[in-house]
């Protein structure tokens, strides 16, 4: 520590939030107050440029062994050939194998298995059927490879390891993108100082013994628990927030699809469901959680799920009306501006001509937003009112403190259980993840509240060992699964700027579906599109000639969390009879849609029928019986109901009032508590109730001393 002598300072950032240091020769503790009351203190410390660096070098091999991961990218590389067909631009096995690298740092270990298994089956089948290594095949035999993996569910499936880093990293490249005339945000060259940002604490701070004292920690910063911060922190309460991830400001989202999956996205953007066929559910690690990451849609509860919840759940004191306006208000919520719809609109609407659908705009959370189109990795201009850029600045200007990279590793309890013979939940105890004590950190609270998702909030309690007390912990998951299909037309129908996700379909005879599109970026048209070398190298070729749309269900069956004994949790979700035929059903809609609006070919992401090229095709595929693993790219972005509210802790976590049964002062206000299916987009049904509960707990800690 450096030698010198600092000053007592004080930062006044409003009339409720003060930090002072004071300091000697050495630096001294931080003090951190909201209305003059202490919540912790913290060790600043003052080094040489030299003593920084030293500190900065460390000996850790915990993102796995990097020649391995090295060697794997080289050998996908070699089988790109095989996959991409890569552009001319882009065909060096060794650019391809730079790039990848990166990549291939980001994902979980049973993707690098799948990955190197998927990569030796394919060598395997060279040498088998032609005597040759895969880097030594003539075209057609690198399309007979291809066609043998497409042709075989269980290794289209597996190869889906291998395939999502390589098209993404193909396809993503600079000259590409302009090539397709795609939106690449400009760099921020400057952006304005925010003095909240005082109050947002990463482990470089070494934290004294003494634990921090606040009335609410927060754990997550998604929807749930930053409506529920700013909420309590409004209040003039001393609130502090726990978030794992990074707090990513505007100049980090670039509009890099690469490097957004291992930065905002929940173990690399390579989370899926255990089921009968694959379904892709991403979720964000970062401030924000999964706002920062998901289209901003907005839509209020339907009053039919509301009355699902009341007769079925009986949540009868449950009414989340007076909530949604001050939530639309903090969200800029409004419908979409029709020219930023793009030629999608023209689309749908011909395409759905005379049937029982109407169509209408999105609403969404935005202020300001110019169509980027980059909604889903990050929005580069900041017009999006994800909880990053709306409910977590407004938390910390009324003095909440935010703590992130720290991973929340136990709930405390207390030694002596409450008057009433029931736990009692004192604070949590978190960390940097891989690295040592000195860089924990414990917060004692007086209520403690969960905001973690559907997947980690129950893991949470199930570490805390709850899961014998609460018998629903962990089941009825509802996930709303979509699937996307495309059509090529004879004509241009790309526009460079445009919102993603601005248009949605309605049908009174097909209520368990709605189609609620999603329009691909050049990009990530190989990812979604099911199709291999050739194929996909036509259709990338006039991608300006290519759209599409997505429908999504609600849940015919629900699913469960598995907790291994090891810690984790690993979603199941299987489809039954009912859910196939709704996602056939869905399917089937939006091909005849294409076709009735002029496309000459469409794409759908179902085995047999990933070309279909006319009216024998599509009636082939109306008589077709299919199973679920021939849906093979159904995705998933809303889980909900793992910690479901309810009226007694036989069918519930949590009771109307967000509390966990059976312990005092522990409360969960993400979509876990949430009984889906809502049919809808759900973040603005989960900050709605997030404050409901958030307004009881504030209540409580009035009438508490």
């Amino acid at each position: 520590m450096a030698e010198g002598h600092f000053d007592d300072f004080a930062i006044n950032l409003s009339e409720k939030l003060q930090l002072r240091c004071h300091a000697g020769s050495q630096g001294g503790p931080l003090e951190l107050t909201v209305n003059g009351y202490k919540i912790g203190t913290a060790q600043l410390e003052f080094r040489t440029p030299f003593a920084t660096l030293l500190s900065s070098i460390r000996l850790s091999r915990r993102h796995g062994d990097t020649s391995k991961r090295k060697a794997l990218a080289a050998r996908m590389a070699k089988a790109a050939r095989v996959f991409t067909s890569p552009p001319a631009e882009d065909a060096s096995a060794k650019e391809l194998e730079q790039r990848l690298q990166l990549l291939v740092g980001q994902i979980p270990a049973w993707a690098v298995f799948a990955t190197n298994f998927t990569l030796t089956v394919l060598q395997i089948f060279s040498l088998l059927l032609f005597r040759k290594t895969i880097t030594r095949l003539s075209d057609q035999e690198a399309d007979r490879c291809s066609r043998f993996f497409a042709k075989y569910p269980i290794l289209r499936i597996l190869s889906t390891a291998a395939n999502v880093p390589l098209m993404l990293t193909v396809y993503s490249t600079p000259s590409f993108l302009k090539k397709k005339d795609q939106s690449i945000p400009p760099p921020v060259i400057q952006t304005e100082p925010e003095r909240f940002m005082a109050l947002s604490f990463t482990p470089s701070h070494r934290w004294s013994q003494e634990p921090l004292e606040v009335d609410a920690v927060v754990v997550g910063s998604g929807a749930g628990g930053a409506a529920a911060a700013y909420e309590l922190a409004s209040q003039g309460h001393a609130v502090a927030i726990l978030e794992e991830g990074h707090y990513f400001k505007r100049a980090d989202f670039i509009g890099d699809r690469v490097g957004a999956m291992g930065r905002y996205y929940r173990d690399g953007g390579y989370a899926f469901v255990v089921s009968n066929t694959p379904v892709w559910l991403p979720t964000g690690r970062c401030v924000g959680g999964t706002t920062t990451i998901n289209a901003g849609t907005c839509f209020r509860l339907p009053s039919k799920i509301m009355d699902r919840w009341k007769f079925k759940n009986g949540l009868t004191d449950v009414d989340l009306d007076p909530y949604f306006p001050e939530v639309e208000a903090m969200l800029d919520v409004k419908p979409v501006n029709p020219d930023l719809h793009g030629p999608i609109r023209e689309i749908v609407e011909k395409g759905l001509q005379g049937t029982e659908y109407h169509c209408e705009p999105l609403t969404r959370g935005e202020t300001g937003c110019d169509g980027q189109g980059h909604c889903i990795i990050g929005c580069p201009t900041g017009a999006k009112r994800s909880t990053d850029v709306s409910y977590i600045p407004a938390a910390m200007k009324c003095g909440a403190h935010l703590f992130t990279h720290y991973k929340v590793e136990e709930i405390l309890f207390s030694d002596k259980p409450h008057e009433s013979g029931v736990k009692q939940a004192i604070g949590v105890r978190a960390q940097l993840p891989g690295y040592g004590p000195e860089f924990s950190i414990k917060i004692l609270a007086k209520k403690v509240i969960l905001a973690a998702g559907s997947l980690n909030t129950p893991n949470l309690l199930s570490r805390a060992g709850l899961r014998r007390h609460l018998p629903a912990l962990g089941r009825n998951l509802s996930i709303h699964p979509a699937i996307a299909v495309g059509a090529r037309f004879d004509r241009n129908v790309h526009k460079k700027m445009f919102v993603p996700q601005s248009l949605a379909a309605f049908s009174p005879l097909h209520q368990n579906f709605a189609l609620e599109g999603y329009t691909l970026a050049a990009d990530a048209i190989p990812v979604a599109m099911p199709l291999f070398r050739d194929d996909l190298a036509e259709l990338m070729e006039h991608s300006d000639e290519f759209a599409n749309f997505s429908a999504m269900l609600s849940d015919a069956s629900l699913g469960r969390l598995l907790f291994p004994k090891k810690g984790g949790c690993i979603p199941m979700y299987f489809f039954d009879a009912e859910g196939i035929d709704r996602v056939k059903t869905a399917v089937q809609t939006l091909i005849e849609m294409f076709f009735n609006a002029g496309a000459k070919t469409v794409y759908a992401p179902v085995l047999g029928f990933e070309k279909i090229k006319g009216a024998f095709d599509a009636e082939r595929f109306k008589q077709t019986q299919f199973r679920a693993r021939d849906f093979f790219a159904l995705n998933a972005h809303h889980p909900l109901g793992t910690c479901v509210m309810g009226t007694d802790v036989s069918n519930s976590v949590v009771s109307s009032k967000g509390a966990v049964w059976g312990v005092e002062n522990l409360f969960i206000v993400d979509g876990s508590v949430l009984p889906g299916p809502l049919g809808v987009n759900p973040q603005v049904t989960i900050m709605a109730n997030a404050i409901r509960i958030a307004r009881g707990i504030g209540k409580e800690l009035k009438c508490r001393p």
